[in-house]
């Protein structure tokens, strides 16, 4: 399984971009500055591939602390939230690309 590699975004062109949309394999792309606006010229990018896209919050979670470490209650929600999830995704449609935003400044692109 080769892993998947990163792009400065503040760096490409349009034409670049598409390139690595007709290759469909999963990339990162780094140091996007205007984040809202870079979305929405992905997605208009994609749209106009005839690609469609999904955008998924993906937070980066804080080190556990102390209190974390012995509540019992997070390993059952964990659960059901998976569950959950599972079963939406079930309902959901399908995309060609889902949109990670995985920090204020990057991006995973995901086919």
């Amino acid at each position: 399984m080769a892993l998947p590699r990163t792009y400065i975004f503040n760096q490409m062109g349009e034409e670049d971009l598409v390139m690595l949309f007709r290759r469909r394999e999963n990339f990162f792309l780094e140091n996007v500055e205007a984040l809202d606006l870079a979305i929405a010229r992905i997605r208009a990018t994609l749209g106009n591939e005839g690609m469609s896209s999904v955008v998924e919050l993906v937070p980066t979670n804080p080190p556990p602390r102390f209190n974390d470490l012995f509540s019992s209650t997070v390993p059952v929600l964990g659960l059901a939230w998976a569950f959950f999830r599972g079963l939406a995704s079930l309902a959901s449609p399908r995309h060609d690309v889902t949109l990670r935003l995985t920090s204020s400044t990057s991006v995973s692109v995901v086919f």
